[in-house]
């Protein structure tokens, strides 16, 4: 990207249709995150889950805030660095726990689950991210942070304990390979576009989207290899 891109090379010069891509990328990447989380595991290890991560974020963007006063950086910037350090990536994490033998230990579980609530986090701190963006009054972002915070967290809590959320064409999709990417990506879209209309961020809605589809009945391995290509 840097080399391709106006800092360097300049093979890349318009700027709003990468922006365009990069937004597409991001929905879609939490659509196949929501899609393939493993809810029931969390649930089992949440309570060290939730703490280890707490304080792993707390850190990093405390780290984030003493760079804000030492190098004069922007609250938003603070923020933003420490939100990325604190993350980590599921898939590489997991490949290496797979790969050493400890997934089906506790302490490789633990990992997983410490992942798992990673993954969770991403959302808020998306959300959070859009108020510096955006700019809105202060309040108003709180009530819309909790908000969202507690409608994933009743939704996630319903789908562990076995709980369904129908989708009438998950069965008649699952049936035809041409339409199991097709309603994919509709949930995804037409989630993101519903989050969007509400106020909040389309990321948002794409993650509750593909955690309802990733838990609605239908084959979830079968649904995530034709999807996420």
């Amino acid at each position: 990207g840097l080399l391709l891109g106006p800092t360097a090379l300049g093979v890349v010069h318009n700027r709003e249709q990468i922006d365009t891509i990069a937004d597409f990328g991001v929905l879609m990447l939490l659509f196949v995150i929501g899609l393939e989380l493993p809810l029931r595991l969390f649930v089992r290890l949440w309570r060290i889950s939730l703490i280890a991560t707490a304080l792993q974020i707390a850190a990093a963007v405390a780290a984030g805030f003493a760079m804000h006063f030492v190098l004069g950086w922007s609250t938003g910037l603070a923020i933003l660095i420490g939100f990325v350090v604190a993350l980590s990536s599921t898939a590489v994490a997991i490949k290496i726990i797979e790969d050493s033998g400890e997934l089906k230990t506790r302490p490789g579980r633990i990992a997983v689950g410490v992942l798992i609530a990673q993954d969770l986090a991403f959302v808020p701190m998306v959300l959070i991210l859009g108020m510096f963006a955006v700019g809105r009054p202060r309040y108003e972002s709180v009530i819309t942070l909790v908000g969202a915070v507690v409608v994933m967290g009743w939704l996630i809590w319903h789908l562990a304990k076995g709980g369904k959320i129908p989708l009438p064409f998950v069965r008649t999709a699952s049936d035809h390979v041409d339409l199991t990417p097709l309603s994919g990506l509709a949930m995804c879209f037409g989630a993101a576009a519903v989050s969007g209309f509400l106020g909040l961020t389309p990321a948002y809605g794409a993650f509750l989207g593909g955690l309802v589809l990733g838990n609605a009945g239908g084959d979830r391995a079968a649904l995530l290899r034709d999807v996420r290509p």
